[in-house]
């Protein structure tokens, strides 16, 4: 009797044991504070989109698939990276710029105006801007902090931009 007594007891202490250990909490994407929050960090880490048809602008210019005339970049741009899937009509822009992150944003908004489904979220650390046109989808993910970790661009405003054509 008192082994079997032992043995209850042994067993619910461990049940309390495994039941009271603290847990990694996954955050649900509809809590307040976390909207978007894994979308974003998907977006903003350029290795998490790899084209299958990958060809990189060596000298840091646009490629002409880049619609410059209807959503171009800050004038004071620096372009860091630039990856074109012409296969799937994607273009990808990376750049850095001395501008305050909101007047970036304002930017983009002007020049968005009249695009019926355009939608700026305010994230962590900057903003994203998405719009659609009869041609074009537009991401625009502005960040004050995407850069800090690489010195030479530590401090400055980064954009990075997809336009994936529709047309």
């Amino acid at each position: 009797m008192k082994r079997v007594l032992t043995v209850i007891v042994v067993a619910i202490v461990l049940l309390v044991l495994v039941s009271c250990t603290p847990k990694e909490q996954v955050p649900k994407d509809d809590e307040p504070g976390n909207l978007g929050k894994e979308t974003r960090q998907e977006q903003t880490d350029p290795a998490a989109y790899e084209p299958a048809n990958d060809s990189e602008s060596e000298d840091g210019r646009l490629p002409d698939t880049y619609p410059k005339k209807d959503l171009p970049l800050a004038a004071d741009a620096v372009i860091v990276e630039v990856k074109e899937d012409s296969q799937n009509g994607i273009t990808e822009v990376v750049y850095v710029s001395e501008n305050n992150i909101d007047t970036l944003r304002d930017f983009y908004e002007a020049i968005l105006k009249d695009v019926t489904d355009k939608m700026t979220i305010q994230t962590e650390d900057g903003y994203m801007i998405t719009a659609q046109t009869d041609n074009y989808s537009y991401t625009i993910l502005l960040s004050e902090n995407a850069m800090d970790n690489n010195p030479q661009y530590s401090g400055k405003i980064s954009a990075w931009i997809v336009v994936v054509s529709v047309a």
